[in-house]
């Protein structure tokens, strides 16, 4: 068993953190009352942590645990902070943007075989033309275009290996792992998890400037 992360969330109220109750019925998996309410919750090692925490991270979090917690959340989280704070971080709701994530783009990484590079082109396409190419190309028996795109991580530069790189894939095998790049909205790189039934029913909701969201581990 690995540890998992989790995102809660809090509204401020009266000048204080409050648990937002009434969030309850977007998110069932939690009692109504006593609990901290969780949006969702991935492993660690997932590359989705690197949307919050990493070299390559898309959201700034503040680092820490907040001081001014509402209770519900502080009894939730502290236990299993005590020891390591390296993943402790809240952000306001309103600053993760999250009208753009089915829009905006971020740049992801992968190792492929070496005959598939050209699909990627200068490691800026979008998926959507990478797919494409891919079953353009001719794939073998044994490749999925899923299975080849696996479960990227985030980027900090594309690989561009159709200018002056191309000579560095001379003499390896056809079915060496070359890193490539190509863009994915947030929303995709998120994955239903985080985004559609997590995130995603946040966007909509009124005053969304009062409400932050605050990382756990379990």
């Amino acid at each position: 068993m690995g540890i998992d992360l989790s995102l809660f969330i809090e509204r401020q109220s009266g000048g204080q953190w409050v648990n937002p109750t009434e969030l309850c019925t977007l998110f069932p998996r939690e009692p109504p009352t006593g609990r901290a309410i969780e949006l969702c919750w991935w492993p660690l090692r997932w590359h989705q942590t690197g949307l919050f925490f990493g070299l390559n991270s898309v959201f700034l979090m503040q680092r820490g645990i907040p001081s001014d917690l509402s209770p519900e959340v502080s009894r939730t989280i502290r236990p299993n902070f005590e020891d390591d704070t390296t993943y402790a971080g809240w952000i306001m709701v309103e600053d993760l943007c999250l009208e753009l994530w089915e829009t905006e783009t971020v740049l992801v990484e992968h190792g492929v075989p070496g005959r598939l590079v050209d699909a990627f082109g200068s490691g800026e396409r979008e998926e959507g033309l990478i797919r494409r190419s891919l079953e353009e190309t001719g794939l073998q028996r044994q490749d999925d275009v899923d299975s080849i795109l696996g479960r990227p991580c985030l980027a900090g530069r594309a690989q561009d290996w159709q200018g002056a790189r191309r000579h560095e894939l001379h003499g390896l095998s056809p079915d060496h792992l070359i890193p490539v790049t190509w863009r994915k909205t947030i929303a995709e790189f998120a994955g239903p998890v985080i985004w559609d039934d997590g995130l995603k029913r946040l966007r909509d909701l009124p005053a969304l400037h009062t409400y932050r969201v605050v990382t756990g581990l379990g």
